[in-house]
């Protein structure tokens, strides 16, 4: 095998492993949105019943408001926000030590 060649197949799997990352982000970032949704849903569903059931049944309107907010998050961000979150984490831990 000559230099040319490897040169040639290293470059072929480069490509395909820059598609699979490609895929991978896609779908990632898809499926955080869809947790993102979910997460919105529920939290409309703690908000009815909190107020439907006039005091009697227990809501945690914390829980509501981070669903709310990191659900919105997601929804909006997706894995873009979770990339932003990790590099800014990154960073942190580089000035620290």
């Amino acid at each position: 095998m000559d230099l040319t060649s490897f040169a040639v197949h290293m470059s072929a799997i480069e490509i395909v492993v820059n598609n699979a990352l490609t895929q991978v982000q896609t779908v990632g970032s898809s499926v955080l949105m869809l947790l993102g949704a979910v997460s919105i849903v529920v939290a409309g569903f703690k908000i009815v019943t909190g107020l439907v059931s006039h005091g009697k049944k227990e809501t945690n309107w914390f829980v509501v408001v981070l669903l709310i907010i990191v659900g919105g998050g997601l929804l909006a961000g997706g894995f873009g926000l979770m990339q932003t979150i990790s590099e800014f984490g990154e960073d942190a831990v580089k000035e620290l030590f």
